[in-house]
């Protein structure tokens, strides 16, 4: 008896897998009834019937599609704010962040390697995304962490 238990005191590390569903599971139970649940379903990204198995970290693979659509959302919702923030408090920025929308567009509408390049060689497109990234983390601490997992 004694042997048993010294052979699960040292077990195997099992890998990363069950922390990230941990992880998942810690999210599904702070925002699932803060409306996490509802927008899954409501947008047909998780059925019904999976949602809680989802928010439970038990299905992995939707429970990461969920969480880079609702990250994806989430950012462009943070990016429309700071556009309508830098619009009414630093008026002369205001054309450099439409350009960087309209090159953020084009990578949109013409996904490949020579758009994308060609956004992150242009140093205004870059700077402006770096400031809207550094004006949220000043105004809300805590989305330097959010921002960092994506």
């Amino acid at each position: 008896m004694e042997r048993c238990r010294s052979i699960w005191k040292n077990r195997a590390h099992e890998g990363e897998l069950p922390y990230i569903c941990n992880f998942m599971s810690s999210i599904g139970k702070m925002f699932g009834d803060a409306g996490l649940r509802d927008v899954a379903v409501e947008s047909g990204v998780i059925a019904e019937g999976s949602i809680n198995r989802v928010l439970e970290g038990k299905q992995y693979n939707r429970a990461v599609r969920l969480h880079k659509l609702m990250y994806e959302a989430l950012m462009r919702i943070i990016w429309k704010g700071f556009q309508v923030w830098i619009e009414s408090n630093h008026p002369d920025k205001g054309p450099q962040i439409r350009s960087t929308d309209l090159k953020i567009r084009s990578i949109k509408e013409d996904v490949c390697h020579e758009t994308l390049a060609a956004a992150l060689d242009d140093d205004s497109c870059v700077q402006s995304l770096t400031c809207s990234r550094n004006t949220y983390i000043f105004c809300e601490p805590n989305i330097e962490t959010w921002l960092a997992s994506g």
